[in-house]
């Protein structure tokens, strides 16, 4: 797993080659994000499998979050067997400037 992306919305990047995106799951329960799926291979129709170089395999990454990130503002994005999560900041704790009296 890579971890980047602005201060305002960091990004965590996890390799899931070969993994279809219609198997890919990212849940959201309370403070903890939940990512799985899983690799297939189906052997084409009179196709005998005398070896295979890439199993099966399944996939899961669990990641705790606190309140600082806004749960509604995750996003996930597969491209090119990467997951890039995007989890941006709650307003309440970005930086912000105060406004000086008198």
């Amino acid at each position: 797993m890579v971890l980047g992306g602005a201060y305002a919305r960091p990004e965590f990047a996890a390799l899931v080659p070969g993994v279809e995106r219609s198997s890919l799951e990212t849940t959201v329960d309370g403070e903890t994000l939940t990512v799985t799926g899983r690799r297939t291979f189906t052997v084409p129709e009179g196709w005998t499998a005398v070896h295979r170089e890439i199993p099966q395999v399944d996939y899961r990454l669990v990641l705790e979050i606190d309140r600082r990130f806004n749960r509604d503002g995750i996003k996930a994005e597969l491209s090119q067997g990467v997951l890039t999560l995007t989890l941006p900041k709650a307003e309440a704790v970005k930086p912000r400037k105060i406004e000086i009296l008198g």
